[in-house]
């Protein structure tokens, strides 16, 4: 990462914390959802493919609010 000030190592943390951040609730939440509906085999898939589409949406929003 090109850190060519202060700021822009501040935002490139802030973005591994994101990732990370993501990398560990997606799993989290598919795992959740088959814990407590254990009878639904799909449910983590599903839960995993709203939260994606949440995030998307957030992103799609970030966009057009510029």
């Amino acid at each position: 990462m090109d850190v060519g000030g202060e700021s822009q190592g501040e935002h490139g943390g802030l973005h591994e914390a994101a990732i990370g951040a993501g990398v560990f609730v997606g799993p989290a939440v598919g795992a959740a959802a088959l814990q407590f509906f254990p009878m639904h085999s799909n449910n983590g898939v599903f839960a995993v493919s709203v939260l994606l589409l949440i995030g998307l949406g957030g992103l799609i929003g970030l966009r057009v609010k510029k």
